[in-house]
């Protein structure tokens, strides 16, 4: 991820997940710090970085890289493909929570602000009722928030296109209904557009929650996390309600691509382009 005209500070954070099969942990931390941004997401998976396959040891020297290269954690996402804490199995659901568990631990290992999860999904062709299903991420949410308390980890939770609640309304007014105000969400914007929601109007409905934005582009007739302008996803209406509702921190790229290191770039310049702050990128002749 080589940048000839920028160095420190992009007004992007940088998600992992494109570097989970071909780099190692160690290797992508440094390529990002090496482009200029101050901010990562780290991306759990197997082989890469997973909570049962790196040692006190390992946590330690990855926390020291972090620091060494001038990196802050922002989040640590675990993906939702593998663990379902809505599950039907009650096997399935410990099994998930377990995970979590660990997600948990080593994002407090390694600094990072924020655990982000989803709520689980229900069966896509025959779904449980609504209300059990939600009465199970409920459950999960109780025994999570009670390991936060040591941990100084907070818990974000992300619209998602094949949960039982992928609409923001639906996932706000579920964590509205827990009545726990210290849990965030994540705003996926490229999730959001394919399920056809308005954008300014989900921005605006989870404001009082909304901790990180993921960013990336699709259509609505394909779900992708791609480059900026390789979708349509409507980006220029996206700052001024950024404004509007006070939110400040750096948006986070999340772009999925065989190319990451160019296409997180384009993707940079691409939004900056669209009227999202360049405040704090500093040029170079470099």
């Amino acid at each position: 991820m080589n940048r000839c005209t920028m160095t420190a500070q992009m007004p992007f954070a940088v998600d992992t997940h494109s570097y989970t099969f071909s780099h190692s942990i160690e290797d992508t931390v440094d390529m990002v710090a090496r482009a200029g941004y101050v901010e990562i997401e780290l991306l759990l998976a197997a082989g890469h970085l997973w909570p049962s396959q790196i040692d006190s040891v390992g946590r330690r020297r990855l926390r020291q890289r972090l620091r060494d290269t001038g990196l802050s954690v922002v989040a640590v996402n675990i993906p939702n493909g593998d663990i379902n804490i809505s599950g039907e199995a009650p096997e399935t659901r410990a099994y998930s929570l377990e995970i979590l568990f660990g997600a948990l631990e080593l994002a407090a290992d390694v600094g990072a602000a924020d655990l982000i999860m989803g709520p689980g999904k229900g069966n896509p062709l025959l779904p449980g009722p609504k209300d059990v299903l939600i009465g199970r991420f409920y459950s999960a949410l109780d025994s999570l928030v009670y390991r936060t308390r040591s941990l100084g980890v907070g818990i974000c939770v992300e619209n998602i296109p094949f949960s039982y609640i992928p609409d923001v309304g639906s996932l706000v007014e579920a964590l509205d209904a827990y009545g726990n105000d210290d849990i965030g969400t994540v705003y996926d914007v490229a999730n959001s557009h394919f399920i056809g929601e308005a954008i300014p109007d989900a921005l605006r409905r989870q404001a009082k929650r909304l901790r990180l934005i993921h960013v990336s582009d699709t259509t609505r007739r394909q779900h992708r996390h791609d480059a900026v302008g390789k979708g349509d996803v409507p980006f220029e209406v996206i700052p001024p309600v950024l404004r509007e509702i006070g939110y400040t921190r750096r948006p986070v790229l999340e772009i999925i691509s065989r190319d990451a290191a160019g296409d997180i770039a384009a993707s940079a310049d691409r939004l900056i382009g669209n009227g999202w702050s360049a405040d704090r990128r500093v040029a170079s002749a470099k």
